[in-house]
């Protein structure tokens, strides 16, 4: 699996095919905070090298908001928080959209 980190300002091509057939699979990270960005990157990269080598992830990070506070109190607030952020990237369908939406 090659994984590839882009920026938001990075142009993504929304077709899931690329020229070499390899399947792109496009995730969006509602976290601008690197160490989560790889977290998820690192994550997707383990389950989907079980499912097929000629898989491309294109990961995206973007500021998006959590409607819960900066440092969330319990895990009933984290949990929405993240929600919140999966949520807002999907209603606002991120860049040409996404095939996963993760919020941390």
């Amino acid at each position: 699996v090659k994984v590839k980190a882009v920026e938001m300002s990075d142009n993504n091509n929304n077709n899931n095919i690329n020229n070499n057939n390899s399947i792109i699979i496009n995730a969006a990270v509602g976290s601008t905070n690197p160490v989560k960005v790889k977290a998820v990157e690192t994550a997707l990269r383990q389950i989907l090298s079980s499912k097929d080598d000629d898989i491309q992830l294109v990961v995206t990070q973007h500021n998006v908001p959590s409607g819960v506070a900066d440092q969330p109190v319990g895990n009933q607030e984290t949990k929405l928080g993240a929600k919140n952020r999966a949520l807002h990237m999907k209603q606002q369908q991120v860049k040409d959209g996404a095939d996963i939406y993760v919020g941390l």
